[in-house]
């Protein structure tokens, strides 16, 4: 079954769930699901921060509320399903997008820290899936956004926890989508895979499980990869958001907001897998705005 898209969506009164609020590309979801009539739960482990995008997001006129919540908890997500439906109603729209990153060479990486990337990244859309799509199955309508990367379609370089939680969501969200054809449900399913966004990822170690007592710098002297004369495209959370709602009225799964200039390292990476070649240098040097990026404080 191919899924009829949604012409002129009316997604007026309708409430979306939206995890990693507090700032970046879910806070600009947020503000423009509440620009669209929307109301808005936000959710963030940052409870200053959260409490700020809240009053963001009131000011548009929007109804809203937010809860502290740590996505890497089952039961904290059950309870914010929980609270959604009695503040707000019954979730149309899930936005399963808090993420965190860290950069080092794959060896270094402890336990400890791919527990918490993969905990945020991976499980967090887990439990967020297994929270609101049930209902969203119940109800026999809606729309799920995971927010994967341009990470979860080839490898970056020095990421590589964040690199392997990124391509399964990617992974996730096409079984969901599909499962959903199967079905014959009317939800709809879309996977973000930005590249270059102003945000702050590049601090997330901020949250990390004792980060206090060991502050965590980025060490990019260990990430070999030319920086000099690269050209980044780095877009706002704004002009994410706007892409995103648009795939959502236009029933998309993939959402690729820097498609240019991810086609063809993309294209490249899956010729040479079918052709049985080994990556090349060719891709890594496609992979170097990446780098330039977050050098420069960009994620």
């Amino acid at each position: 079954m191919v899924m009829a898209v949604n012409e002129q969506l009316d997604l007026e009164g309708k409430v979306a769930v939206i995890t990693g609020a507090a700032s970046g590309i879910g806070l600009g979801l947020a503000l423009y699901a509440a620009q669209k009539g929307m109301k808005v739960a936000l959710a963030d482990i940052e409870e200053e921060p959260l409490q700020l995008a809240l009053e963001q997001v009131r000011k548009t006129g929007a109804q809203a509320f937010a809860c502290r919540v740590d996505v890497s908890d089952a039961n904290a997500v059950m309870g914010f399903a929980a609270e959604t439906e009695a503040e707000l109603g019954a979730p149309w729209l899930v936005c399963n997008n808090a993420g965190v990153n860290k950069f080092k060479p794959a060896w270094e990486f402890t336990e400890a820290e791919w527990k918490w990337i993969v905990g945020v990244n991976l499980w967090g859309v887990i439990h967020g899936m297994r929270a609101f799509v049930p209902g969203l199955v119940s109800r026999n309508s809606g729309h799920v956004v995971n927010t994967s990367s341009a990470a979860g379609l080839y490898a970056t370089p020095g990421a590589a926890a964040y690199v392997a939680t990124k391509h399964a969501v990617v992974g996730l969200s096409e079984c969901l989508y599909r499962e959903f054809q199967m079905s014959e449900a009317d939800i709809g399913v879309s996977v973000l895979c930005p590249k270059l966004v102003a945000t702050n990822m590049m601090t997330a170690t901020r949250n990390e499980p004792g980060a206090e007592q060991r502050p965590q710098k980025i060490d990019m002297a260990k990430i070999h990869i030319p920086f000099d004369d690269v050209e980044i495209d780095v877009q706002t959370p704004a002009m994410i958001a706007e892409k995103v709602f648009k795939a959502i009225e236009a029933r998309r799964f993939w959402v690729l907001s820097h498609a240019e200039s991810m086609r063809d390292t993309v294209v490249n990476r899956f010729r040479q897998a079918t052709e049985g070649e080994n990556p090349d240098e060719t891709s890594a040097d496609q992979l170097s705005s990446f780098l330039a990026g977050t050098r420069a404080g960009l994620c």
